[in-house]
């Protein structure tokens, strides 16, 4: 992991393992940029917060494919504070992608929910 991968995690839900990915933005200083659920604003947060004690992984990208790291982080600092969480359209994923790629976009919503 380094500043300004798209890192990503899976958790559990109704007592289902991996059922889904939370995903974030490495800020390279032990802290992550997230959105957490509904009702929070895009914090930053420790990563053992965001992993929970799961393993972290790093979304893979193409050679040359998404910003440069600083201007990720910048790209997620811009955010802070927002609270414009929407599970189909602005979620975890959404939010890592459109820092990292400038394109707002979740496979997992698309594979569950063909919308």
């Amino acid at each position: 992991m380094a500043r300004g991968d798209r890192i990503y995690v899976y958790r559990n839900l109704w007592e289902l393992d991996g059922l889904y990915q939370q995903n974030g933005i490495d800020c390279g200083d032990g802290t992550v940029r997230q959105y957490l659920n509904p009702s929070d604003t895009i914090p930053r947060t420790s990563l053992e917060t965001f992993s929970r004690g799961n393993p972290v992984y790093v979304a893979e990208y193409g050679d040359g494919f998404g910003y440069i790291p600083h201007v990720v982080v910048e790209r997620a600092k811009s955010r802070l504070g927002e609270r414009e969480y929407n599970l189909l359209f602005n979620n975890c994923e959404h939010f890592a992608s459109w820092c990292k790629t400038g394109v707002s976009d979740s496979k997992q919503i698309k594979d569950f929910l063909p919308i």
